[in-house]
C-alpha cells in the first residue's frame, strides 16, 4: 500500500510524520497516549491526517523568506540561517547585498508589475545554498 515509505519529520513538540506511495502523500500526526486501566498499562494512539495544514503552513513559510520578484532569498531567511550556524560555519561564509536603486520610484510611478520587468530586477548568477 505504501511502498515508498513513512518519514518522521523533524517537528520540536509533535511527532509528524510523511507517508507517501507512488500516487498520493500524507502527512499525519501521531498522538501517543498511555492508559492505565483497573492496574493494566496501555497505549492509544491518536492519528490525524494533517496534510492540509501542513502544506499550506510550509507553503506560508517558503513565501515569508523568498523575494516573490528576485526569487532570491530575503532578509529573514538569513537572520534564520545565520542563527542556525555555528562559529565554524560561520567562518567560510560569503554575504553579498545588492541594492537596487531607485526601484521604488519605478513601482510607485508604473507599478509593480512593471518595476519586475526593470533591468536592475533581473537577476542571474545568484545561487543559495
Amino acid at each position: 500500500m505504501f511502498s515508498q515509505g513513512i518519514d518522521r519529520l523533524p517537528m520540536e513538540d509533535k511527532d509528524v510524520y510523511k507517508i507517501e506511495n507512488d500516487r498520493v502523500t500524507y502527512y499525519v500526526e501521531i498522538d501517543n497516549k498511555p492508559l492505565l486501566y483497573k492496574g493494566t498499562s496501555a497505549h492509544m494512539y491518536l492519528i490525524k491526517n494533517i496534510t492540509s495544514t501542513y502544506l499550506q503552513v510550509n507553503d506560508y513559510q517558503r513565501i515569508s523568506m523568498i523575494d516573490e520578484l528576485s526569487t532570491l532569498v530575503n532578509r529573514r531567511a538569513l537572520i534564520h540561517d545565520f542563527s542556525s550556524m555555528g562559529q565554524q560555519d560561520l567562518k567560510h561564509t560569503v554575504v553579498g547585498l545588492i541594492d537596487l536603486d531607485n526601484l521604488k520610484s519605478v513601482n510607485d510611478t508604473y507599478g509593480h508589475d512593471r518595476g519586475g520587468q526593470h533591468p536592475t530586477t533581473k537577476v542571474t548568477g545568484l545561487y543559495y545554498d
